[in-house]
């Protein structure tokens, strides 16, 4: 593993653009603004963060975090080059990515909607996809390889030790091919990274991607691996079988129920619900899920080819449904860790 440290405090100033306020996510209260579930009067309860999400604008995409109720909400972020973004809230730690800039961290104090100074851990132009591992030793986020020009599109896995600042590539080469006619000599491709629930015992994370050279059969299949990388990936679902979109979520270690990694089937629209170590399926519809610190409901978009936006929240059983809000919002992730 390749390592390196870099440690670049910046103003957030230049970055982040911070305001609290009473308003709900947009179009909360039946569409028709306001909040309160359409009241006239803005809540009077303590405000309590519960999801984060990114909401599309013309210009920037906005990084909000927003209570459970719905009826409440703070700006974090309006950066226009904003990628990617993921709390660890015990920690105190918000990490997201800049186009043409790189990742960096940031905390805050007792308000999360006031953060502080960023630091710049990695300067990279496209960085995306962050998670931070349970107990939130660990950040990892997916990149490009810029000066490969093989088939397909090559990406690397890496990773963030906060306990001593380093920063390392957990490889894949060692199990990708070679092949001289296609330009790939051990490349692969990554489109999303998570850490696995049970990474305390696995050490192990969850990626969508797959070999260049096609060894591993679909480009699109969904592994796990060991972030030391004795072990060859092992493929939990193969792209051959399914089309799923590279959005997923994994189940918190610190909730209730079996490790499970929810992920849509772009067959049918549903959020398959996975048993990571085996055991029956379910799903509903939706779209982009994420799970509740306590594994109870997802947050999902209700459908990605609707004309109409629709956030809700549905319970892992399937049993119940809620529309949270009907702006256009993505990328969901709840205040947990």
């Amino acid at each position: 593993m390749r390592t390196a440290k870099t440690l670049t405090a910046i103003s957030l100033a230049t970055i982040l653009a911070i305001s609290a306020s009473a308003a709900p996510p947009e179009g909360k209260g039946g569409g028709k603004g306001g909040g309160n579930n359409g009241g006239e009067d803005p809540p009077t309860d303590p405000f309590v963060p519960a999801i984060a999400y990114f909401e599309e604008g013309r210009k920037s995409k906005n990084l909000k975090l927003a209570n459970r109720a719905g009826d409440q909400a703070c700006m974090i972020s309006d950066q226009q080059g904003l990628r990617g973004f993921e709390y660890h809230a015990s920690s105190k730690v918000l990490a997201y990515s800049v186009s043409g800039i790189g990742v960096f961290l940031t905390s805050w104090g007792d308000d999360p909607c006031t953060v502080g100074n960023g630091t710049l851990i990695r300067n990279q132009a496209a960085p995306e996809n962050l998670d931070f591992s349970p107990y939130g030793r660990y950040l990892v986020w997916r990149e490009p390889v810029e000066d490969y020009s093989g088939f397909g599109t090559a990406a690397r896995i890496m990773l963030y030790d906060l306990s001593d600042g380093s920063v390392s590539e957990v490889s894949l080469e060692a199990w990708g091919g070679v092949r001289p006619e296609w330009g790939v000599n051990g490349e692969w491709g990554v489109s999303n990274i998570r850490f696995s629930p049970d990474f305390a015992t696995t050490n192990e994370i969850i990626f969508v991607g797959g070999s260049l050279d096609g060894r591993f059969g679909e480009y699109d299949s969904l592994y796990t691996y060991s972030i030391d990388g004795a072990n060859a990936p092992k493929k939990l679902l193969d792209g051959a079988s399914i089309s799923f979109d590279f959005v997923f979520s994994v189940t918190s270690p610190a909730g209730s129920g079996v490790s499970k990694v929810a992920f849509r089937n772009n067959n049918n629209g549903q959020v398959v619900q996975l048993p990571i170590n085996g055991g029956a399926a379910s799903s509903f519809a939706g779209y982009e899920p994420d799970y509740s610190c306590d594994n109870s409901e997802l947050i999902h978009r209700k459908d990605a080819s609707s004309r109409k936006n629709e956030v809700r929240i549905t319970s892992a059983d399937g049993g119940s449904t809620e529309t949270w809000s009907k702006a256009s919002l993505r990328f969901f992730d709840w205040f947990c860790g």
